[in-house]
């Protein structure tokens, strides 16, 4: 059966109505997850059976060392790869259900980004490169700079709307990537190292700010890291070694 993703309309819950006995929904639930990757003969499993879920609203870090399959996990979580086997459903779609051009619909109207490295047009203002999101999706130009001008300016921003990337400090350039994220009001942010290149001090004011806006807009945050520090902020902390998961925890700081 074909899923058109077009006809799926984002959820608008109001956290404070909903009684607390009733659990929020999941978002993201991985079933099963494993995925091999074959060199010559030989095959290599990055991940093995993965089994999580993460809700709606929830900020979840998962933590491991390089070659632990932390990034793979994230690819899959964000509809970039397939499982060999088992099962990655987001909002609902089984991503093994759709073809690729659903799969980018999906991105698109679901998650949002936010890389170690930026990623951001250098040739491009912080206004342009946060746009960029709303133009693909159609948004019209004055809608566009409305919103993008109420995002910059709520990161601290507005006095950097026309500088191009490297006029900005590293702090500065990742809450013009957080606000890209942001921007098209996605159910889940994805943070890949988002302070793997930062200082101490911005990383702080970083992660602050990506606690603070997902409170805020009520977006669902999960964050993959290899710094304790980062992977504590969360509200659960997963620790994936050698392709498995070793512990799911609450962090009873967060509570």
């Amino acid at each position: 059966m074909v899923i058109n993703l077009k006809n799926i309309k984002m959820k608008s819950l109001d956290k404070d109505s909903i009684s607390d006995h009733i659990e929020e929904p999941n978002v993201i639930e991985v079933k099963n997850l494993t995925k091999m990757y074959s060199y010559g003969d030989n095959e290599f499993a990055a991940l093995k059976n993965i089994n999580f879920n993460v809700k709606l609203g929830e900020f979840v870090s998962i933590i491991g060392p390089s070659g632990s399959g932390k990034t793979t996990l994230l690819n899959m979580l964000s509809a970039m790869d397939r499982p060999t086997s088992g099962q990655v459903i987001i909002d609902g779609n089984d991503i093994n259900m759709l073809n690729n051009s659903q799969l980018a619909e999906l991105r698109n109207l679901k998650i949002g980004f936010v890389f170690q490295s930026f990623n951001l047009i250098n040739t491009m203002s912080a206004v342009e490169n946060v746009e960029l999101p709303l133009m693909i999706q159609n948004v019209p130009r004055k809608e566009r700079l409305e919103r993008v001008t109420d995002m910059l300016s709520r990161l601290g921003l507005s006095k950097r709307l026309n500088s191009l990337p490297q006029l900005l400090s590293g702090g500065q350039q990742q809450r013009v990537a957080i606000a890209r994220a942001l921007i098209t009001n996605p159910k889940i942010i994805l943070g890949d190292e988002p302070t793997g290149n930062l200082n101490t001090e911005d990383t702080e004011n970083v992660m602050e700010i990506l606690d603070k806006m997902h409170k805020e807009l009520h977006n669902t945050l999960v964050i993959v890291t290899h710094n304790p520090d980062v992977a504590d902020k969360g509200e659960r902390i997963i620790n994936i070694k050698d392709g498995e998961i070793e512990s799911i925890k609450e962090n009873k700081k967060k509570v």
